[in-house]
């Protein structure tokens, strides 16, 4: 069972559970009276299991960002991730980013990829009490959903993140695919991976 101790407590608030922990550890105790369980496929990528999501590219080298500034006494936080996002994409020129090629079972290949988002759940995070999701038919009892975002300038970034937000059937300008039991993410040059969950 997962409690939600966490700052966005993805994995509790995507099952269903109640972000409130003591509330959340109630509905857990009588579960386990009642014997209630609910299945949950796992994602790995690089031998490293994740309940959440996963990112390559852009994704995690904004969560490397954050990390940084939290080991230096940063509290993590919605305006820490955003001005992150900003200063990760803002002052790095596409061209000089490493195009992500993903290799579908089926042998079709995603080109023109700059950062791969995985979701094994959704929604992908919430920003406070509002779901952001790439992907909203990814969830637990099914395959990996895969979107590639294929720009990076502020002003798409916005736009993906608001309709991700408001309205994740609007995503366009990326490309997705979903409930795969595997694929393979291919980089011009070693990226960061990052897991959550």
């Amino acid at each position: 069972a997962t409690i939600p101790g966490g700052h966005t407590n993805v994995v509790a608030r995507a099952l269903g559970l109640p972000n409130d922990p003591i509330e959340a550890t109630s509905i857990l105790i009588d579960s386990a009276r009642s014997r209630r369980t609910q299945p949950c496929n796992i994602g790995k990528a690089n031998n490293r299991y994740f309940v959440v999501s996963a990112g390559l590219g852009g994704d995690a080298q904004v969560i490397r960002r954050v990390e940084e500034q939290r080991a230096q006494g940063v509290k993590a936080s919605i305006p820490l991730y955003v001005a992150s996002a900003l200063l990760q994409f803002a002052f790095t020129s596409p061209l000089g980013k490493a195009q992500l090629h993903i290799e579908l079972s089926d042998g079709s290949v995603i080109d023109g990829v700059y950062t791969t988002i995985v979701q094994n759940l959704s929604p992908w995070t919430f920003i406070g009490t509002i779901p952001v999701t790439f992907a909203p038919d990814a969830s637990p009892t099914n395959g990996l959903s895969v979107y590639g975002i294929r720009s990076l300038d502020p002003v798409s970034l916005t736009s993906y993140l608001g309709r991700a937000a408001l309205k994740p059937e609007w995503l366009d300008g990326g490309r997705a695919a979903h409930d795969l039991t595997g694929f393979t993410v291919r980089a011009d040059r070693p990226l960061p991976l990052q897991v959550d969950g």
